[in-house]
């Protein structure tokens, strides 16, 4: 799974465009329509369907790009559905209502819209930040490739970002000084 980049920049929205419209195609035997699209900051999540026309089969699923701007380049994606389970969790509530629910053997699909749907629920339970507090992080958070159970901030850096310690379930001190964004405070 790498990335791939236009070499012209023909800008974000005609590359946005491009990525949306490329899964209305039909051939003999298939056919692929993108159903919505949603783009936050550099995720485009999109809902596809795809039609088997041999089979009648019809599988509706939601994708996710993400997207980037190569310096002195043109835009790229690097493309996953969700049985690939994706580490990002903003996807619109509603692509998930739109598109097929994965059985319980589709095991990254159905954790990944866990995951989703945890994310939602807790932006309806908005806490103000304060220096020096310690909150939860969201299930499977990772820094230094151990897993975070809560963070306390140090410093707030933007409308969205913080500088944080981060702490193991068991209190043990993972990074003393690490960049978190508000996506990721349960």
């Amino acid at each position: 799974m790498g990335w791939l980049f236009h070499t012209t920049d023909y800008g974000r929205k005609a590359f946005i465009e491009e990525r949306t419209t490329k899964y209305n195609q039909e051939t003999e035997t298939s056919k692929w329509e993108c159903l919505a699209h949603s783009v936050k900051s550099n995720h485009l999540w999109k809902v596809i369907r795809y039609t088997n026309k041999s089979t009648n089969e019809v599988k509706t699923f939601v994708a996710l790009d993400l997207i980037a701007k190569e310096r002195n380049g043109g835009w790229g994606y690097k493309d996953m559905d969700e049985s690939a389970g994706p580490c990002h969790y903003d996807c619109p509530l509603k692509f998930l209502a739109m598109s097929d629910e994965p059985t319980e053997e589709q095991k990254w699909a159905f954790e990944w819209r866990k995951k989703v749907r945890e994310l939602h629920a807790n932006k309806k339970k908005v806490v103000k930040k304060e220096i020096g507090g310690i909150y939860k992080v969201i299930p499977d958070a990772k820094v230094n490739n151990c897993i975070v159970d809560s963070v306390q901030i140090l410093e707030k850096l933007n409308a969205k970002c913080y500088a944080c310690k981060a702490f193991a379930e068991n209190g043990q001190v993972i990074a003393y000084r690490v960049r978190i964004t508000s996506q990721f405070f349960a």
